[in-house]
């Protein structure tokens, strides 16, 4: 807006008598062709002229088409399907996951005038990684290519090592995309072009892109990840230390051995205890043991605790037999407690099922993270032969379980809905129930409707034969969702 009719409307036509002298020509040349005395009006006039010029006065553009969409070899979703589709995703239904791991398995694609739909429910999807990467693949081909004409959609496209643009000249986080994209594509490819450009890179830079790495980290990234190590920023540092430590056969985790191999040692009643060094040297510093710059970090049981959460489950197994045997072992009071949770640690980074079910079977051990390590099928088996984890930990466990649930398994959940009171008051108890609940609406065998209803049928309360409706109603759901995909 120009400035002179601002200040006159600001200060008022009384005290501040308009002039049209610096409007453009072709708006002052009719201001001044109106035959109004009114000061207030002529102002007023004088501003919606110049906005309507201002707004109107663009030349016109060329712009360039885009290319055209490439075709998606994929089958088109059946109506039945589309209808489906849209119901679930509006109210959000716990059973779409089914759907989309179904239709995704069928080689099914979503129909053109159904893919802005479905990266809109994508966009809003962002407290469930998983679901966003089944909906985008959904989309596919005509997804990727409508994300690249809309701004917002541009987390859905995929880059390709030839986009090097985006890599070379793109923000930050496109950047950051398009490593991890290409990551997956290409893991030592896209770890050359992260050699490449790692020196001039600032740390906040380093320290996102690094994180990269880490969902295809392999051997190959050790030798990268070991001058990491030496970054002068900690974040840095710090995540190039996790890292190696997840690979067993790394330079760093072969130090943590000899460490861990120097550091331990039975006493005379043969239980396991240690002897940690009072300062640590600069290759301790430099592999993350400790800071000297963080007071807090410097203590000698810290230390130790993170020599054994870095150190190869393998070198332990050396030392006091398999994990079954290990985690009974006699262990000195004063370090017990950092070499469970380290072993705890070692298992979840190395992804140790074996481990993680000893430790988990140790009287004492409660890091229920571990449940998420083990294959499903054994979570099942576990829980049945001990279902104390299922009431401690119940989200984490069910969570962990297969899809559907083994039969057995799902006939015991089934009766634990019907065994419980129907006016507990223990807010613990209300939560299992109600989390047992809205697992077994999504994860129960189909084929179990008969069961349902018979339950529902024979239950002594409202809320329990409600229950057993609700999963049945959702079976059938399910059954019906199955059948439209064939």
């Amino acid at each position: 807006m120009n400035d002179d009719l601002v200040a006159a409307a600001l200060l008022g036509t009384a005290r501040r008598t308009p002039t049209f002298d610096t409007l453009e020509p072709v708006p002052r040349g009719v201001v001044e062709q109106l035959s109004t005395n009114d000061a207030a009006a002529s102002l007023l006039e004088a501003a919606a002229l110049e906005r309507a010029y201002e707004r109107g006065g663009v030349t016109s553009t060329t712009a360039t088409p885009p290319s055209v969409c490439d075709d998606d070899p994929r089958y088109q979703l059946p109506a039945a399907a589309v209808a489906r589709f849209r119901d679930l995703a509006a109210a959000n239904s716990r059973i779409i996951d089914e759907w989309l791991v179904e239709a995704l398995g069928r080689n099914y694609r979503a129909p053109d005038e159904l893919v802005a739909l479905v990266l809109r429910y994508a966009k809003a999807s962002t407290n469930n990684q998983t679901y966003r990467d089944r909906l985008v693949q959904l989309a596919s081909v005509r997804g990727q290519w409508l994300a690249r004409q809309n701004p917002e959609w541009s987390d859905f496209t995929s880059y390709q090592l030839s986009d090097l643009q985006v890599w070379n000249y793109g923000t930050l986080r496109e950047r950051a995309k398009w490593l991890a994209d290409v990551r997956r594509q290409d893991p030592d490819a896209a770890l050359e072009q992260l050699a490449k450009i790692w020196p001039q890179e600032p740390g906040p830079a380093r320290f996102q892109l690094i994180g990269s790495l880490l969902p295809q980290l392999n051997t190959n990234d050790t030798d990268f990840l070991e001058q990491a190590l030496d970054d002068g920023r900690q974040e840095v540092r710090t995540v190039a230390a996790a890292m190696l430590a997840k690979l067993p056969d790394s330079p760093l985790s072969q130090r943590m051995s000899e460490r861990i191999r120097d550091w331990i040692y039975f006493d005379e009643n043969n239980a396991l205890s240690a002897r940690v060094p009072e300062e640590l040297d600069d290759a301790a510093i430099r592999d993350g043991i400790g800071d000297r710059s963080v007071s807090a970090a410097n203590d000698p049981m810290t230390w130790f605790g993170r020599v054994v959460r870095a150190t190869p489950l393998a070198v332990w197994e050396q030392l006091l037999g398999p994990p079954a045997t290990a985690v009974t072992s006699a262990i000195d009071e004063r370090w017990k407690l950092r070499i469970t949770v380290g072993w705890a640690d070692a298992a979840k980074a190395q992804h140790n099922a074996e481990w993680a079910e000893a430790l988990l079977r140790r009287a004492g051990v409660k890091d229920t993270d571990l449940i998420t390590v083990l294959p499903a099928d054994a979570v099942a088996d576990w829980v049945l032969a001990d279902p104390r984890p299922l009431l401690d930990s119940s989200t984490i466990v069910l969570d962990a379980l297969p899809h559907p649930w083994p039969r057995e398994f799902a006939i015991r959940a089934l009766e634990l809905l019907m065994q419980m009171d129907p006016v507990a008051t223990r807010p613990d108890d209300k939560a299992f129930r109600r989390q047992l609940h809205t697992h077994a609406l999504a994860h129960l065998p189909i084929d179990l409707l008969g069961a349902v209803r018979g339950a529902a049928d024979r239950a002594v309360d409202g809320g329990t034969a409600r229950r057993m409706n609700q999963i049945a109603f959702h079976l059938i759901q399910r059954k019906t969702m199955l059948e439209e995909l064939q």
